[in-house]
C-alpha cells in the first residue's frame, strides 16, 4: 500500500495472529490460554518467587538493552537511512525535561546528538522537538512568541513534536487543540498488544516483520488518546486490548499542522519494564526477540553479539520505543532532503533564466515617424 497523509490507518498484520511453533514460531493461541488478563503480564522476577519459576541469569539492564536495540537497528537500516541519521546534530534533536520519562538516555544509549532545554531557545521548523511526560514549562521562543504560540507557529512552518504520555494534556491539548484530548479511563500497569499497525507508513517501518506482534508498555496512570478529528488524525499503532480495557484504541498517533508533524504516543519511550506479556515468553532471550519479532535468521542475530544475554521483555521494550523514533527522525530528515532539493532546483531554474537573458540578442528599440519610441523591444 502506498503511503499518503491522512490514508495510513488501514490494519496490516497478515496472519501473524494464527503464527504457530512450526519453524520457530511464537503460538498465540497456547499463550492466551495461559494469559492471566487480572495481572497484565507475566512474572518477570529474577530468582524464586511465587511465580515458581527458576532463578534467570538473563540481563534486565534497560540501558544494556537500549545499546543492543540500536547495534540491531544499524544492522537492519537501509544504507540510504543509515546515512540520512548520520546527518543529525544536537542542534537537530531538541529534548524538554520532564519527571516521568528519558527520551535522552534512548539518544544517548542510540549515540544520537540532543540539545537539553534548559534555558530559552530561538526555534528552528527544521527541528524536532520532544517533550518528556509530563510536559509543560517548556522555553522556547519563535518569531517573537513564547510557549506554546511559539511551538504552534513552529510546527506549522515545518517543525516536528513528538509527545508522550501526560504531555497530552500538559502540551498538545494547549499548543494542538481540537485534536487528540486524554481518555476518560487511565491505564494501569500493563502491557497490550498492538494489533494495528498503520500500513505502508514511514513511521511503523520495521515493527512486526516476525511471527509476532508487538507489545507496547502502559505506565500506571497513563492516558488513553481519544480522537477528536478523526478524519485529520492518523493511527499508527493501536490495540483492541487497549479500548476493551480503557476505551480508546490509539497507542500512537500523528497530524499535521500545517508543514509541520505532531506525533503523540501512550506511556513512554524509555520504557523500563523487563516484563513479558505472555509466560511463554518469560525465559525467552533477546535472540527469540530478534528472529520470533524482527524476522531475522540466527545467523545475521548472532553477528549483533550478547542477545542470549539478554531478556526477551527488555530487548523488545528497548526496541520498540527506539526503532520507533528512529522512523520519525528519518521522515522528517527525509522532509528536509525535499525541501533543500527543490530549493536547489529553484535556485537552478533562476540562475539558468538569467544566462539566458544575458546571451540572448541585443535588444534595439523601433524609430516611430515622429521620433517618439514604443516601448515594444524587437529582438
Amino acid at each position: 500500500m502506498s503511503y499518503s497523509w491522512g490514508n495510513d490507518t488501514s490494519a496490516s498484520w497478515g496472519n501473524s495472529s494464527n503464527s504457530n511453533s512450526e519453524g520457530g514460531g511464537f503460538s498465540y493461541a497456547s499463550a492466551k490460554a495461559k494469559y492471566d488478563t487480572d495481572k497484565g503480564y507475566a512474572c518477570g522476577c529474577t530468582g524464586s518467587c511465587s511465580c515458581g519459576s527458576k532463578k534467570s541469569k538473563l540481563s534486565q539492564n534497560m540501558d544494556q538493552a537500549y545499546k543492543m536495540s540500536t547495534r540491531i537497528l544499524n544492522n537492519i537500516l537501509e544504507p540510504s537511512e543509515k546515512d540520512l541519521i548520520s546527518r543529525l546534530t544536537e542542534t537537530d534533536l531538541l529534548v524538554v525535561p520532564g519527571q516521568y520519562d528519558s527520551v535522552e538516555k534512548v539518544l544517548a544509549a542510540s549515540g544520537r546528538p540532543y540539545r537539553m532545554n534548559t534555558n530559552y531557545v530561538e526555534l528552528d521548523p527544521k527541528q524536532i522537538v520532544m517533550f518528556n511526560c509530563p510536559g509543560g514549562n517548556h522555553r522556547l521562543r519563535y518569531k517573537g512568541k513564547t510557549g506554546t504560540d511559539a511551538l504552534r507557529n513552529f510546527t506549522e512552518d515545518g517543525g516536528f513534536v513528538i509527545t508522550t504520555d501526560w504531555a497530552l494534556s500538559e502540551v498538545v491539548m494547549k499548543a494542538f487543540p481540537g485534536y487528540i484530548e486524554r481518555g476518560k479511563r487511565n491505564t494501569g500497569n500493563d502491557l497490550v498488544e498492538v494489533d494495528l499497525v498503520a500500513s505502508g507508513s514511514p513511521y511503523t517501518r520495521g515493527l512486526g516483520n516476525g511471527s509476532l506482534k508487538p507489545i507496547w508498555w502502559l505506565e500506571g496512570s497513563s492516558y488513553p488518546i481519544h480522537l477528536l478529528r478523526n478524519e485529520n488524525v492518523d493511527i499508527l499503532l493501536g490495540s483492541e486490548e487497549m479500548k476493551s480495557k480503557y476505551l480508546d484504541m490509539p497507542i500512537a498517533v500523528k497530524f499535521p499542522v500545517g508543514e509541520g508533524r505532531v506525533v503523540h504516543v501512550t506511556s513512554h519511550f524509555y520504557l523500563q519494564t523487563t516484563k513479558s506479556k505472555y509466560a511463554a515468553q518469560q525465559h525467552k532471550t533477546g535472540l527469540d526477540f530478534a528472529t520470533k519479532f524482527l524476522g531475522m535468521t540466527e545467523s545475521e542475530a548472532n553477528q549483533i553479539g550478547n542477545l542470549e544475554s539478554t531478556s526477551f521483555g527488555a530487548l523488545e521494550s528497548a526496541y520498540t520505543s527506539t526503532r520507533f523514533l528512529h522512523n520519525i527522525f528519518l521522515e522528517k530528515l527525509r522532509r528536509e532532503n525535499q525541501k533543500s532539493f527543490t530549493a536547489q532546483q529553484k535556485q537552478l531554474k533562476a540562475t539558468f533564466s538569467l544566462e539566458q537573458l544575458a546571451a540572448s540578442p541585443a535588444m534595439s528599440v523601433r524609430a516611430l515617424p515622429n521620433s517618439k519610441k514604443s516601448t515594444k523591444l524587437i529582438p
